[in-house]
């Protein structure tokens, strides 16, 4: 059966990097015992790709009749092969027209162009003992380069080193190096990198243990130097099939140091897809295979670089410091290896967890209570927390921001809420801002028309356009209570002159002449809160209105004055009024807040035990 190569290439290789095309030469270079490699690459510029030139040559056997044969042959392997899978070479086709291949064998060399087919065969006597291969490949296919470090001979050098590191140390070690020359021409400008004995550091094993394969038994090769913080990197990878595959553990390196390991295991060969661009490792369960080997390479860390294990706890400690409800949750082995954004993440994932698993269960033990005592305990420190970050928003709230910003902080604009889901609800409505009481209303309504709010009580209500910034009804249900609470908040921008000021009276006192008609039947109370910015010429104006100061780390002008309705004949309603400034809401709140916060982290124990999971 024949197969078209390039649609073969398209099937298999259309999510390929450009950089496997260095990296299949030379694995398949030092399958023939290569032990000399030449990459040479020169174009006019490094967007001039129509005049690309790849030439990859080495000093192995060359292309035998037996190599010869399996090249002509896609997937032609043994069967007892599972390192070789027979088709890395159409990565070659993948991005470039032209493959030439010249080799030479033990008198005789043999030349072939590798495009649609294996074409073109010449075969020359030549009476020399040379022996290797010269890969030359013309014609770049695609329109651009992905990214220029794919040329760039620095970075080939690093990419190299990373895929074959441990391939190149065994060679070294058995009396053997390779050497691998790259060699790099833009226009007139040269770049030189080479791979030698020298560049190979030296390895030191540890041999350990893991269910998490067939085998069990593993050997881990590490590197760990001190270097200049600028250069620092850490490679951790699985040896498959004599190359070294990424398997990452680290999210960034430790400051300081080139750090490599790898993993060997016999029964990881064959663990790549038919492409090498991805682990699948049949027979191995990768997450406890990542878990074992991450603590190991922990274990190590901890004796070549002992200072690490003191930070580690200071990270730990820190975070449980910042985030207290998850403390026990802080894993020491995430903390080497990820982000604080992701070590946080996990410690939440594994602590709504071990609430679920509290949920799921029908009858709690001993243990289990006390385990649902720890997490209730925890969840009431998380919302503290958030109530912290609230009040420092509210702080951070400039002259120029409107007043749509302060009002999202406390309930967000244009939502509207039920004391049936006040639990649910509890991380956005945030009117424990003006008191906490106001967390047990009844209902909420955010810049929601007067309508919404009079057809809660009413369903006939008449139709009122104006919008409160909030409604708020609390103490009782009004489908079902003769009598309950509503409060009215308006906020103003910080900034204001006195005149804009006081319209937030005037406006407060438009919604409860709207409320009165219910305030006989329905109403029990009306709290009318304006807040907006108090300087010494609003005082006044309050002082002469009949406002009487009230304690508060800030300025709050209270009222009780009844608000009139109408004047011939007058009719008023009473009402509660409240004009304070951002220093009182903010400040009061803070220190109401602080309190708490203080309670748990003086009851919070200093260590991070992870609790145990029945």
């Amino acid at each position: 059966m024949d197969i078209k190569l390039l649609s073969a290439v398209k099937h298999w290789f259309n999510k390929s990097s450009y950089d496997m095309v260095y990296l299949e030469a030379i694995a398949n270079a030092m399958d023939a015992n290569a032990t000399k490699i030449d990459i040479r690459f020169r174009a006019p510029s490094e967007s001039d790709y129509a005049n690309f030139h790849l030439e990859i040559e080495d000093n192995g056997v060359g292309f035998t009749d037996e190599r010869y044969a399996k090249f002509r042959s896609l997937m032609d392997v043994d069967d007892k092969d599972v390192a070789h899978r027979g088709l890395g070479r159409l990565v070659y086709l993948f991005y470039f027209k032209d493959v030439h291949i010249k080799s030479f064998l033990v008198n005789r060399q043999r030349e072939f162009d590798f495009a649609d087919e294996v074409t073109d065969i010449v075969e020359t006597e030549t009476g020399s003992e040379r022996t290797g291969t010269i890969i030359s490949f013309d014609e770049y296919r695609l329109i651009k380069l992905k990214d220029t470090k794919f040329i760039e001979a620095k970075w080939l050098k690093g990419r190299i080193l990373n895929k074959f590191i441990s391939r190149l140390y065994s060679a070294k070690e058995e009396g053997n190096p390779i050497e691998i020359n790259i060699i790099v021409e833009l226009g007139e400008k040269r770049f030189v990198e080479n791979i030698n004995a020298d560049t190979i550091p030296i390895f030191e094993k540890q041999e350990f243990s893991s269910v998490s394969t067939i085998d069990g038994e593993m050997t881990i090769l590490y590197s760990i130097l001190p270097c200049d913080i600028k250069e620092s990197s850490v490679v951790t990878a699985l040896s498959i099939d004599e190359r070294d595959e990424d398997f990452a553990l680290f999210e960034k390196p430790i400051p300081g140091y080139n750090i490599i390991f790898v993993l060997k295991c016999a029964s990881f060969d064959g663990g790549m897809d038919d492409t090498r661009q991805t682990i699948v490792l049949t027979g191995t369960d990768k997450k406890i295979l990542q878990k074992d080997y991450l603590a190991k390479v922990r274990e190590i860390l901890d004796v070549k670089i002992p200072q690490r294990k003191e930070k580690r706890r200071e990270k730990v400690s820190q975070l449980a410091e910042k985030y207290p409800y998850l403390a026990g949750y802080f894993s020491e082995d995430e903390v080497i290896v990820s982000s604080d954004k992701d070590v946080v993440a996990k410690a939440l994932g594994a602590f709504s967890h071990a609430q679920m698993s509290l949920l799921a269960k029908t009858k709690l033990t001993i243990e289990d209570y006390q385990k649902s005592m720890d997490v209730s305990g925890r969840i009431l420190t998380q919302y503290i927390l958030f109530r912290q970050y609230i009040v420092k928003q509210l702080l951070e709230i400039t002259f120029d921001q409107h007043e749509s910003e302060i009002h999202n902080l406390i309930v967000p604009r244009y939502k509207e809420y039920s004391g049936e889901n006040t639990v649910s609800d509890i991380f956005s409505c945030n009117l424990w801002v003006l008191d906490d009481k106001f967390m047990t209303y009844r209902n909420v309504l955010s810049e929601k028309e007067t309508t919404d709010l009079l057809r809660i009580f009413d369903e006939d209500a008449p139709e009122n356009i104006d919008r409160p910034d909030v409604s708020v009804i609390f103490s009782a249900n009004p489908t079902t209570a003769e009598k309950f609470d509503v409060v009215i908040i308006k906020l103003k921008k910080r900034g204001l002159k006195p005149g804009e000021k006081m319209r937030v009276e005037y406006q407060l006192e438009q919604r409860a002449r709207a409320l009165y008609p219910y305030y006989e039947g329905k109403i029990q109370s009306m709290w009318l809160y304006g807040i907006c910015d108090i300087d010494e010429e609003y005082e006044a104006h309050l002082d002469t209105a009949g406002y009487a100061p009230m304690y508060s780390d800030g300025v709050v002008y209270f009222s009780t004055s009844p608000i009139a309705v109408k004047m011939h004949p007058k009719v008023s309603v009473p009402a509660n009024r409240y004009i304070m400034d951002y220093k009182a809401l903010v400040n009061d709140a803070g220190r109401r807040n602080e309190l708490f916060l203080r309670m748990i982290k003086e009851a919070i124990p200093n260590n991070n035990t992870q609790l145990s999971e029945s």
